[in-house]
């Protein structure tokens, strides 16, 4: 199926934005699925409920540094209402929770919505081996329609001395229809890599302490309501600057194991502060450091920020003709096995 089939539910312009601000901020980051069930979150009267998506298997031979892609999967939305928020994790056919480590990466994308940094997809989802639990409050969350396409896909490796077959990834959605008083707050999931698209995200790891950096422009201006992110092994901070300044608008030093595995990366919301305010067209710069004791990596770095994003305009259209959204529409459909399922 190609890019036009999976336009339909595109819509352009800011959302209605129809609360204010209220404490208790937490974040969904970065950036999946056959339907398995809508199951109530909570109390029997809560309005927020979770939805499960579980990918198709794949076999994980021990030891074996080979990425495996399960195939490409596609959802049509069918109710509207709001994601406040989701968890991953990896079980076997018998139901079996897997080691967390098997993941390298799961997500959910938007086709019919553009990225804020970047002419590519919209990632709703992202979640690497060290991401937790991410949610917002009941007001607050990202609004979706129905037709809405999500395109969903996931990366796996095993470092592990254990084969592992049938592994499934297993995606949990917070989803509600309604607020609990109003309708919540429209807020937007963003991100980028280090490397800006249509660049390949990993790149050579050199032996020792090393950095990357990227500049980028938000095309509209707001206010960042939570960050966090992504590095690999030896990873050792990411950092957001005001490009024009070199002011360090954020910091989150990884906390890694013995062996410099990447175990967490903190993340920060800034609701107290009411928000780390961006403005449009201004240059920042995304910073990413490693300190690798051994020989040079192949591929071994990667650095990716995400958070929640407010707007204080209209969100960039989305262009399925840019040639950049057509290599990110190719590198995430290629896959074989892809198929189609409406979320009922």
């Amino acid at each position: 199926m190609g890019i036009r089939g999976w336009m339909h539910g595109h819509r352009t312009g800011r959302r209605r934005v129809g609360v204010t601000f209220a404490a208790g901020w937490l974040a969904i980051f970065l950036t999946g699925c056959f339907p398995a069930d809508l199951a109530t979150r909570g109390a029997p009267d809560s309005a927020v409920q979770t939805m499960i998506f579980e990918l198709p298997p794949v076999e994980l031979p021990a030891g074996t540094s080979i990425h495996v892609n399960t195939p490409a999967q596609f959802e049509k939305v069918a109710l509207a209402g709001w994601v406040h928020g989701f968890d991953v994790t990896l079980r076997d056919g018998a139901g079996r929770e897997l080691p967390r480590e098997l993941l390298h990466h799961t997500q959910v994308m938007l086709p019919g919505q553009r990225e804020l940094l970047h002419p590519i997809m919209l990632r709703l989802v992202g979640a690497g081996s060290e991401t937790d639990t991410k949610s917002l409050p009941a007001q607050l969350g990202f609004h979706v329609m129905p037709g809405d396409s999500l395109l969903l896909v996931a990366m796996l490796h095993n470092p592990t001395g254990r084969d592992y077959g049938d592994v499934r990834v297993r995606l949990h959605l917070q989803f509600s229809t309604t607020g609990p008083w109003r309708p919540p707050l429209d807020v937007f999931p963003f991100f980028t890599h280090v490397i800006a698209p249509p660049g390949e995200p990993a790149y050579d790891l050199p032996s020792g302490e090393s950095e990357r950096t990227l500049d980028i422009r938000f095309p509209v201006s707001g206010k960042i309501l939570a960050l966090g992110g992504h590095l690999h092994t030896y990873g050792h901070s990411l950092t957001l600057e005001d490009g024009e300044t070199g002011e360090s608008l954020w910091e989150s030093v990884a906390a890694k194991d013995a062996d410099g595995i990447v175990r967490e990366i903190p993340h920060d919301i800034f609701i107290w502060s009411g928000g780390l305010g961006v403005e449009a067209e201004r240059t920042y710069r995304f910073r990413v450091r490693y300190d690798n004791p051994g020989a040079s990596i192949p591929d071994g770095g990667m650095g990716t920020l995400g958070g929640v994003f407010l707007p204080d305009g209209a969100w960039p259209a989305v262009d399925p003709n840019h040639p950049v959204y057509q290599w990110d529409w190719a590198k995430n459909t290629t896959a074989p096995g892809a198929h189609e399922h409406v979320i009922e």
